[in-house]
């Protein structure tokens, strides 16, 4: 993608910068802030031979995340498996809400599980260690992407564990005539960029993308930190030592990533 394509999908989708996107080829990127350059994620650590001797597990860890991103983006372009997509992104232009960068969609049956967990954590009781800044009454319909997509990264279901991972995806707009595809509410709107969820074959396998890519899932989620994506979660997930220095902004590798068509 040109720059000037670049930086028009940037206007039409203000505040998608440092979120990571997923295009066909499951290359895993972000659009850097300070200029809008796509740029491809390299996993610098690969380098860093201390973070590889204390993460011994690291190198085929990471060929596993990544073998998974391919599955995940096949299944995901390829068959009728639902639960991998959380919601679409409307442009700004789209909506006359206060905020001025994109909106969020949430899907209705995400916004049901959340609350169906939320109300099981009230019965028994348990602290909700989620990192909010809107209840989930108000994720519902629509919100800014930013506070939108910091809710999914940083929400944790009742056993404390990490249920979703938002990335971006671009394709082309539903069709208002493909009844099969999609919520109805879809229909009439640009949703050409959708949200789905690095962490769902989590739910399908008891040994899921989670429990097997941990240490790459907190890599990741620093990096959105870090990049101001996401705030700062209350409690580290990971040695704060180890992992600032390697994924700070200047040292992210920023080779070209082109977003998907």
């Amino acid at each position: 993608m040109s720059p000037q394509a670049v930086s028009r999908f940037v206007h039409r989708y203000p505040g998608v910068q440092g979120f990571y996107f997923v295009n066909r080829n499951a290359d895993l990127g972000f659009i850097r802030t300070a200029d809008a350059k796509p740029v491809k994620e390299t996993f610098p650590q690969l380098h860093d031979r201390k973070f590889t001797r204390k993460h011994p597990s690291f190198v085929s860890e990471l060929e596993n995340f990544l073998r998974a991103l391919q599955d995940l983006s096949h299944i995901y372009l390829n068959s009728a498996e639902t639960g991998v997509e959380l919601g679409y992104i409307l442009p700004a232009g789209d909506n006359d809400h206060v905020w001025q960068s994109a909106t969020l969609m949430v899907h209705n049956e995400v916004i049901d599980a959340i609350r169906l967990d939320q109300e099981e954590k009230h019965q028994y009781g348990a602290a909700d260690s989620s990192l909010q800044n809107l209840t989930v009454e108000e994720l519902r319909g629509a919100c800014s992407v930013h506070r939108g997509l910091n809710y999914l990264a940083h929400y944790v279901d009742t056993n404390g564990s990490h249920e979703y991972f938002p990335a971006l995806f671009f394709q082309p707009a539903l069709s208002p005539t493909n009844t099969e595809a999609g919520d109805a509410t879809d229909r009439g709107h640009d949703t050409s960029l959708r949200v789905i969820n690095l962490l769902w074959q989590r739910t399908i396998n008891e040994s899921g993308s989670y429990a097997r890519h941990r240490l790459i899932f907190n890599i990741l989620r620093r990096n959105l930190e870090v990049r101001s994506a996401i705030a700062r979660d209350q409690l580290p997930m990971v040695e704060t030592e180890t992992l600032d220095p390697l994924v700070a902004a200047h040292r992210i590798a920023a080779t070209d990533l082109s977003t998907p068509q």
